[in-house]
C-alpha cells in the first residue's frame, strides 16, 4: 500500500517539472522572438534611411578681412632692474611688489658703516686740497707776486738813479774833475745795481709765468683728484640708499631685512612701468611687405579673452634677424587701466587687405580636385548639387568665394567629404 502511494507522488513531481519546465522554455522562445522582431525592424530601418548627416550654413554677403595671425608675449614698455653695485645688509625696506612708486622714492637702505669712515677722509682731503688750489691762485699768490713786483721796481730806480749819476761822474772823471780810483767805485757800483735789477727782474718774470702756473696747475689737479675721490666715496654712500629711478610699480623684489643684497648677488628689485605694452613679435619675409606703419592690428590675450586691444605698430625692421630669420616688427598698446601685465600670451592681427560685399566661406568647405574646386549646396528635396565655384583671398580661416555661389545659397560645411553630386543628406546642424 505504502509503496502505490510513493509510485503517484513520483508520477505527480514528474508532471509539475514539465509543466515548469514547458514554461521556461515558452519564455526563451518567447524574448528570441521579440529580439528578431525587434533586429529585423532596425535593419529594415537602416535600409530605408541612407542619407549623409550634414551640416549647414547660408552662404551670405559680408566683409572680408585679410590679416597675419602672429603669437607674441607682452613686456612693458620701460623696466628699471635694480641692481646695487656694492653689497651690503638691507636696514629698511619702504616697499612690496605691486606698489606704485615715482621716480626718486626710496625703496630700500643698506647699511652704510662701512662707507661713513671713507666718506669723512674723502671730505677731509678734499678741503685740504681746495685750501692749497685757493692759496695758489688766491691771495698768497697775489701777495708774493706784488712784493716781487715791487722789488723788481725798487732795483730798476735804484739801476736808474746810479745810470744817471754814473753818466755825470763820468763827465767830471773825463775832464779831470773825479779820481779814477772813485770812478771805478761808481761804476762797480752801477754794475752791481744793474745785476742786481735783472736778477730781480727774472724771479718776478719767473713767478709770473711759470713758477705761479704750475703751482696752480699743480693744486688744480690735486684738487680735482680729490673732487672726484669725494664724490665718488659720496656716490657709495648714496648707493647705500636706494631710489626708483623710473615712476611705475614694483614687479619683483627680492630684497629681505638683515639679509645682503647687490654687487654679485642678482637683481634686487624691478620697476617697471606698463602703462603701455610693447610687443615684439617676428615676421617672415612673405609677411613683412605687407606690413606699414599704418597698419590696424587687433590684439587679444589669451587670460583676457573677452576683450580685444588696438594695437600701434611703432617700428619694422629693416633687416632680418640672422638669429631666426625674421623681421622684427614693434608693436604698442596703451594700457592705463593697468589690466595686461608684462608676460601675458598674445594673438595679434595685422590687416592688410578688406573686401566689402564678399561671400565668405570657410576653407574646409571648399573641396580641392585638382586645378579645380567645388562645394555642396543643398536643395529643397534634401539632395545636394555639387558646385565649381572661383575662390580668392584666404586669411587662413576663411576664403572669398569670387564666382559659382550665390547669396542665399545652403552649403554643406561639415559631411561634405562623403558626398557625390546628387545624394540625400540628413541637416543636424545649421
Amino acid at each position: 500500500m505504502k509503496k502505490t502511494n510513493i509510485q503517484e507522488n513520483k508520477i505527480q513531481m514528474s508532471a509539475k517539472n514539465k509543466k515548469a519546465m514547458m514554461l521556461i522554455i515558452a519564455v526563451i522562445i518567447l524574448a528570441f522572438a521579440v529580439r528578431l522582431g525587434m533586429n529585423f525592424l532596425n535593419s529594415k530601418d537602416e535600409e530605408t534611411d541612407t542619407s549623409v548627416p550634414v551640416s549647414v550654413m547660408t552662404a551670405t554677403e559680408a566683409e572680408f578681412e585679410k590679416y597675419i595671425e602672429i603669437y607674441g608675449t607682452s613686456k612693458p614698455e620701460k623696466e628699471s632692474i635694480i641692481l646695487p653695485k656694492l653689497s651690503a645688509t638691507v636696514e629698511k625696506i619702504n616697499v612690496k611688489p605691486g606698489q606704485l612708486v615715482k621716480k626718486g622714492d626710496i625703496l630700500f637702505i643698506m647699511n652704510t658703516e662701512d662707507i661713513d669712515s671713507q666718506l669723512k677722509q674723502a671730505g677731509a682731503g678734499y678741503e685740504i686740497a681746495a685750501n692749497n688750489y685757493k692759496n695758489a691762485g688766491g691771495a698768497l699768490a697775489e701777495q708774493q707776486s706784488q712784493q716781487l713786483k715791487a722789488a723788481t721796481e725798487t732795483a730798476r730806480i735804484n739801476y736808474e738813479d746810479a745810470r744817471v749819476n754814473y753818466d755825470r761822474i763820468k763827465v767830471l772823471y773825463e775832464s779831470g774833475g773825479v779820481s779814477k780810483k772813485d770812478f771805478e767805485q761808481i761804476e762797480n757800483g752801477l754794475a752791481l745795481l744793474k745785476t742786481q735789477y735783472e736778477t730781480a727782474k727774472k724771479s718776478y718774470d719767473l713767478y709770473v709765468e711759470e713758477i705761479k702756473p704750475v703751482n696752480t696747475s699743480i693744486a688744480q689737479s690735486q684738487l680735482e683728484q680729490a673732487e672726484a675721490g669725494y664724490e665718488s666715496a659720496k656716490k657709495q654712500y648714496d648707493d647705500m640708499i636706494v631710489r626708483a629711478d623710473i615712476d611705475g610699480e614694483i614687479g619683483v623684489s627680492k630684497v629681505e631685512l638683515g639679509k645682503i643684497t647687490g654687487g654679485t648677488q642678482g637683481i634686487s628689485m624691478t620697476v617697471v612701468d606698463y602703462k603701455t605694452i610693447i610687443l615684439d613679435l617676428g615676421v617672415t619675409e612673405e609677411n613683412i611687405a605687407r606690413i606699414n606703419t599704418n597698419s590696424i592690428c587687433k590684439v587679444k590675450f589669451d587670460v583676457i579673452p573677452d576683450k580685444e586691444f588696438n594695437g600701434k605698430i611703432q617700428g619694422i625692421g629693416a633687416s632680418v634677424d640672422p638669429a631666426n630669420g625674421l623681421y622684427q616688427v614693434k608693436i604698442s598698446i596703451e594700457n592705463t587701466s593697468g589690466i595686461i601685465k608684462p608676460g601675458m600670451y598674445a594673438n595679434v592681427k595685422i590687416f592688410d587687405k578688406s573686401i566689402k560685399g564678399a561671400i565668405i566661406l570657410p576653407i574646409d568647405t571648399v573641396i580641392n580636385d585638382g586645378d579645380n574646386k567645388y562645394v555642396f549646396v543643398l536643395k529643397n528635396d534634401n539632395t545636394v548639387q555639387k558646385k565649381q565655384v572661383i575662390t580668392g583671398d584666404d586669411n587662413g580661416q576663411v576664403l572669398v568665394v569670387s564666382s559659382g555661389l550665390e547669396s542665399g545659397e545652403v552649403v554643406i560645411f561639415k559631411g561634405q567629404d562623403y558626398l557625390d553630386d546628387g545624394d540625400s543628406v540628413r541637416v543636424i546642424t545649421q
